[in-house]
């Protein structure tokens, strides 16, 4: 029997090494998904991280310039 399909939203506020963790595991043991990360004004390298990835529709993003709490 198929997994049925799962939404997954992330809010993300720097924390670049975690996110890239937790990016792997998911794609590593989850199927039928879509991953949708909401970056809540983030200054370090997940930025680009997250906006690289919307690019290549690994997943959705979600951004605000500053964080909003």
């Amino acid at each position: 029997m198929p997994h049925p399909f799962t939404s997954i939203i992330v809010l993300v506020h720097n924390g670049m090494l975690l996110t890239q963790k937790f990016v792997n595991h998911i794609f590593e043991n989850t199927d039928n998904f879509e991953l949708i990360f909401v970056d809540n004004g983030s200054t370090d390298s997940v930025k680009d991280y997250l906006i690289e990835g919307s690019q290549k529709k690994l997943w959705k993003l979600i951004r605000s310039e500053e964080n909003l709490g």
